[in-house]
């Protein structure tokens, strides 16, 4: 097994070709995960779809969706305490865990977020498939 941050990106692909299969690496997010935004209802394959339509990116990285969850994190908690106070929003924010397409987020006790690292690997169809965490995961490990 060989692992690297490159794992998803077009232009890895295009430089190893079949070398791809099975590579593993670790990720903040990709597009295979299996979960679905609280306000957008969008899957992360649904976001990076759009994303990638909006702007014509081939790759659409972590970036992006941590920026979309951050829109998502703020909706869920105006919606919810049903305020615009910063006070009000910071600590229930601060509390409480939100359905992103980035994943379920939380934050500890210093403010950090609790969101795990991502398991990804090729499939021999050199296809990005997150493996780990199983609750999120879009296949098994090869």
């Amino acid at each position: 097994q060989v692992f690297t941050v490159c794992v998803g990106l077009e232009s890895f692909v295009d430089e190893v070709g079949e070398d791809a299969e099975y590579i593993m690496g670790v990720t903040p997010w990709d597009q295979s995960l299996n979960i679905v935004d609280q306000v957008t209802g969008w899957s992360a394959q649904e976001f990076a779809d759009e994303f990638a339509r909006a702007t014509g990116d081939v790759d659409v990285t972590y970036h992006a969706a941590s920026a979309a969850s951050v829109i998502s994190i703020a909706v869920q908690a105006i919606e919810t305490t049903n305020s615009l106070d910063e006070a009000v929003l910071t600590e229930h924010i601060a509390k409480s865990t939100f359905s992103t397409l980035y994943g379920a987020i939380s934050f500890d006790e210093n403010g950090q977020s609790q969101a795990p690292s991502l398991l990804v690997q090729y499939d021999a169809n050199g296809t990005v498939q997150t493996v780990y965490p199983e609750q999120a995961s879009s296949s098994s490990i090869l």
